[in-house]
């Protein structure tokens, strides 16, 4: 099954349970999506978490931790973190469960004694995305990659496990997912769209319209209505509660979704490919050009705003103009 099958199976999948439901959450499909694709298990992994804990105690070079706010997941992060974390991306490697206690060891020694700068974590469920690697270094991939294939255990534990599939909307190859990184998760701002799409469906009483077409172009208009005009900024804001650092955050949406887009309308999903549109996402050139163009939209927010204010201001409270 390709991705656009696979698209649509999942997209078909979200439309059923909408059916059903008075309200569908975005942290619902936010479950689903990370569990597409596997033969989902809760709660099987953590109890590697105190093992993993204690085996790196003594690395010089890796903290291994968890915390009260992520429960979920037990963190693998290298000493040294860099200073500038605009251009980070994720890898996703997905394993099967009676492998990943000494899948994850074995990995995370080996990016130890590399010196290879990332901020990782293993969630509690088996997901697509078991093992999340956040990455700096676009060049590190190819290490991983490698040292992955050509040892025999780990590279088994990955092709045996026939129902575990990368993230159809995203670039991957056989068995390995990419996505830019930011504040806010690729895969949180694609579950958002989802559920804002079929909502949307629902509400217009038009859910057997839903395929991976309507969802590329509802997403286009989404970009078109808020990065390009402007004129969905407000709405857009509220849908995906950006309240704080709004600046930074919608460079780091903006971004997120011309990648989703590029995804979506790309023949080639390769790492290769994720790899040239990640660097041009990236440069320092466009990430400018985006910063100002957000600056120029909410500028505008504001004068619309002022302008908006001073229209109610000529009214008295009767409803009749000053």
């Amino acid at each position: 099954m390709n991705d656009i099958s696979r698209i649509e199976k999942f997209l078909n999948i979200i439309k059923e349970e909408a059916k059903d439901k008075p309200y569908l959450s975005k942290n619902f499909v936010y479950q689903k999506l990370t569990r597409l694709g596997t033969s989902y298990v809760s709660g099987i992994n953590r109890e590697y978490f105190d093992g993993w804990i204690e085996h790196f105690n003594n690395s010089e070079n890796i903290k291994v931790y968890m915390t009260s706010k992520e429960a979920s997941f037990c963190h693998f992060d290298s000493m040294v973190q860099p200073d500038n974390e605009d251009k980070t991306f994720k890898m996703y490697i997905p394993m099967k469960p009676d492998m990943i206690d000494e899948n994850a060891k074995v990995l995370f020694t080996y990016l130890t004694e590399k010196g290879i700068i990332h901020s990782s974590k293993i969630s509690v469920d088996i997901r697509y995305d078991d093992l999340v690697i956040r990455l700096y270094d676009i060049n590190d991939v190819k290490l991983i990659s490698e040292f992955i294939m050509n040892n025999e255990i780990f590279k088994n534990s990955l092709l045996e496990q026939n129902d575990i599939l990368p993230n159809p909307f995203t670039y991957h190859d056989d068995m390995f997912s990419y996505t830019i990184d930011g504040k806010e998760s690729y895969n949180t701002i694609l579950a958002t769209y989802i559920t804002m799409y079929i909502s949307e469906l629902k509400a217009n009483n038009k859910l057997d319209e839903v395929s991976y077409l309507g969802f590329l172009n509802y997403v286009k208009e989404i970009y078109k209505m808020v990065f390009v005009s402007g004129e969905d900024l407000n709405k857009y804001l509220i849908q995906m509660k950006i309240f704080d650092d709004v600046k930074n955050s919608l460079i780091d949406h903006e971004v997120a979704t011309s990648m989703l887009l590029l995804a979506l309308s790309s023949k080639d999903r390769s790492f290769v490919e994720f790899s040239n549109h990640y660097k041009e996402m990236t440069s320092d050139e466009r990430r400018n050009m985006i910063a100002n163009k957000i600056d120029s939209l909410l500028n505008k927010r504001k004068e619309d705003k002022l302008s908006d204010t001073i229209e109610f201001e000529k009214i008295d409270f009767r409803g009749n103009k000053r």
